[in-house]
């Protein structure tokens, strides 16, 4: 008993390194060549979509996010959320979850600037 769970403790252990290993191979299968990142300001005056894989990336977003507040000084809110959930069942994204800058920006969900 105690060395099958050991065996399946190795074995989970080796399944989540080697996912991690492979999450741009498993995430191109599961969410396409063109993965999309979401973000916005509290109330959704500002939106703005990175796509990694085409050019539009986090420091687009930030240029971008300051020209728009220059422009609309009224804006009082110039926090920018992530509108997208890390999903722990998808044991392959961890890595992506702790060291990726898309996930260190606090999430909010849409549904909360349309309400």
């Amino acid at each position: 008993m105690l060395k099958s769970l050991r065996l399946a403790l190795k074995v989970l252990i080796v399944a989540i390194v080697v996912g991690n290993l492979l999450s741009p191979f498993i995430n191109l299968f599961v969410n396409g060549l063109f993965q999309t990142y979401h973000f916005e300001t509290r109330n959704g005056e500002y939106q703005f979509e990175t796509i990694p894989s085409n050019g539009r990336d986090l420091e687009m977003m930030k240029a971008q996010s300051e020209i728009f507040f220059k422009e609309n000084p009224q804006v009082e809110d110039k926090t920018i959320y992530r509108t997208f959930k890390c999903n722990p069942l998808q044991f392959w994204n961890w890595y992506r979850y702790v060291f990726n800058e898309h996930y260190r920006y606090e999430y909010k969900s849409r549904e909360e600037s349309e309400g």
